[in-house]
């Protein structure tokens, strides 16, 4: 009997792990993505989130003042951080859902949900000219959360080969 619970908590272990290795790989990935490449393409040279706002904040409230550098790495590193720990909880209860198709739906919407808090912005034109409709329809379906869950997703499977 013991020696089964050790094996259950050795294959959560491994889950876990896995499944926060995805979830910094698709952090990594959606933040650059989102900072560099569609604000450059969008039209701006716009290196902050709203999320790094928000997390610069929150150390504020404990007395860390934090210049416009700081929000973006304090920003950074929260984004990753999350992402880790959300890629470690959904490869947990992907294992547990893998005989139930309607539980991985579930988790899936779940997890784009969790997403959304942490990758909240859709990135929007910086410049106005003859090109801002152009750029306005490149930017209009990229959603951060739902590509997040997808490149974690297809990272846990990759290394769960």
């Amino acid at each position: 009997m013991a020696r089964k619970g050790r094996r259950r908590e050795r294959r959560l272990l491994r889950n876990a792990l896995r499944g926060g290795a995805a979830g910094v790989i698709g952090g990594v990935a959606i933040a650059l993505v989102e900072r560099e490449v569609l604000s450059r393409v969008t039209g701006g040279a716009r290196h902050r989130s709203k999320w790094d706002d928000v997390a610069a904040d929150g150390l504020s409230r404990i007395g860390l003042d934090l210049g416009d550098r700081g929000r973006i790495a304090t920003g950074l590193a929260s984004q990753i951080a999350y992402a880790g720990l959300l890629g470690a909880a959904y490869a947990v209860l992907r294992d547990e859902t893998r005989e139930s198709r309607a539980g991985r739906i579930l988790l899936d919407g779940a997890m784009t949900y969790a997403a959304s808090l942490v990758f909240p912005d859709r990135p929007t034109p910086a410049r106005r000219g003859r090109r801002l409709a152009l750029r306005r329809k490149m930017a209009q379906p990229v959603n951060p959360a739902a590509a997040f869950s997808r490149v974690t997703a297809m990272t846990l499977g990759a290394l769960a080969r």
